[in-house]
């Protein structure tokens, strides 16, 4: 046991001695007795808090006698003798409280990773070391209440401070929305085939420029995920050009080519592994430099930490992590969930369609509906149901499935891409690229 933790401990119980009132109400937010090492120092602490919930006093004696069933009466007492000499002011009690629940935390974790350690055959290793991690960050998390005063000073300070909020690149849309946080966790919810993976991509290439994107793709391999990427910087080779083989000539190879040298320089890092977990995600998370943004490509094919046999209650711990990994990474979240095929495909979604998908709708900051405003599928609907501290409304945008593009709608009408474009026609267009 390390020698200062021993001395902040006699300290801290020759405090609660000294002033048990004052110490206590200082401390106890703070620290439990869980948190002390030595046990006749755990077993003082819980008998004051005892008393103290009983409306009762506590002094040296009663120590001593709470004490007695540890050790010798005369042991008890040079016990607390020593505590009291340790503690020659109470006026350091809360720093000495602080520093103790942080060794505890600290304490508790290697015991946690020891013991994972320990068994060589342990298959999921990885992941039972980010729990522990997860849990031990929250303990150490300051969750007690704060100052009004300070509070509006920190807001105050953020609002002066430079901030970096991600926007999808089309006007109206960032209009209603005001952009992306760090922190917020959005939903992108569409029954399938509406081009909600599209939709991500998009997003995606804005969030690139700001930092590095982790695309989760769970339904699709990442060859397939390069493969639309690469459609949508071309104007010739189309996604059925490339799924069929179709791209023999040299003028197309070289428009693949092109693209993917500008793809490249893109810091977007995708991931198709099977059996992800919010845990896995958030590892490989926390590895990363200058991160932007997490996308996850479909939140419905998560696996939950934890099994559970109320799929809706897995739903429901997935879409808790998901937020707390924004809260905790500082960083937008957006998940994309798939809804049930409706009886008409032009039907606009409501938040009632996500009644059957745990608590995504309680959870997310802002929620996002896309689906067919006619049959041909080239107008998409895009609406926002629900956006904290923000407008809700709807906007039209156009689908180019061939090259899985999105294209900001103008007084109600397209303007057709035109195979050559220039820099500035994207400019004005707000195309996301």
């Amino acid at each position: 046991m390390h020698r200062d933790v021993t001395e902040l401990e006699y300290a801290l119980c020759g405090a609660v001695l000294k002033d048990t009132r004052r110490v206590l109400r200082v401390v106890r937010p703070l620290l439990s007795a869980e948190d002390f090492s030595i046990d006749p120092c755990a077993a003082l602490y819980a008998a004051a808090v005892q008393a103290q919930d009983k409306g009762q006093g506590f002094d040296e004696a009663l120590a001593i006698t709470a004490l007695t069933d540890q050790m010798e009466y005369e042991a008890a007492g040079s016990f607390v003798a020593l505590c009291m000499d340790s503690a020659p002011t109470t006026a350091n009690a809360e720093v000495h409280a602080k520093l103790l629940h942080k060794a505890a935390v600290d304490r508790e974790l290697r015991r946690a990773v020891e013991n994972i350690l320990a068994d060589p055959n342990r298959e999921d290793t990885a992941e039972a070391l980010t729990a522990v991690c997860k849990a031990a960050l929250e303990r150490k998390i300051d969750a007690h209440p704060a100052d009004l005063s300070s509070i509006l000073t920190g807001y105050l300070n953020g609002l002066t401070a430079p901030q970096t909020r991600l926007h999808t690149g089309f006007n109206d849309l960032d209009a209603l929305l005001m952009g992306l946080g760090a922190g917020e966790l959005l939903l992108v919810g569409a029954r399938p085939a509406v081009g909600k993976s599209a939709f991500s991509l998009s997003l995606a290439e804005a969030a690139a420029k700001h930092g590095t994107v982790l695309l989760y793709s769970l339904e699709m391999s990442a060859d397939e995920v390069a493969e639309r990427l690469q459609v949508r910087h071309t104007d010739h080779v189309t996604l059925s050009d490339l799924v069929n083989g179709q791209t023999q000539s040299e003028a197309l190879w070289q428009e693949l080519a092109d693209a993917a040298s500008e793809l490249s320089a893109l810091p977007i890092r995708i991931c198709d592994a099977p059996n992800m977990t919010v845990s896995r995600i958030r590892a490989q998370a926390m590895a990363q430099e200058d991160l932007s943004c997490i996308i996850v490509d479909y939140v419905g094919l998560l696996r939950p930490d934890r099994r559970n046999d109320n799929r809706n209650l897995e739903l429901g711990q997935i879409s808790r992590d998901l937020k707390n990994l924004a809260a905790e990474l500082r960083v937008p979240v957006i998940a994309l969930a798939q809804l049930n095929r409706g009886r008409d495909e032009t039907e606009q979604p409501t938040l009632r369609d996500l009644r059957d998908s745990g608590e995504l709708e309680q959870t997310a900051n802002k929620i996002l509906f896309l689906w067919k405003v006619d049959a041909g599928r080239s107008i998409i609907g895009c609406s926002v149901a629900k956006n904290r501290r923000g407008k809700t409304g709807a906007v039209q945008l156009r689908f180019e499935g061939a090259h899985m593009r999105f294209w900001p709608m103008c007084n109600g009408e397209y303007v057709e891409p035109c195979p050559a474009r220039s820099a500035a026609y994207d400019r004005v267009m707000g195309r996301v690229l």
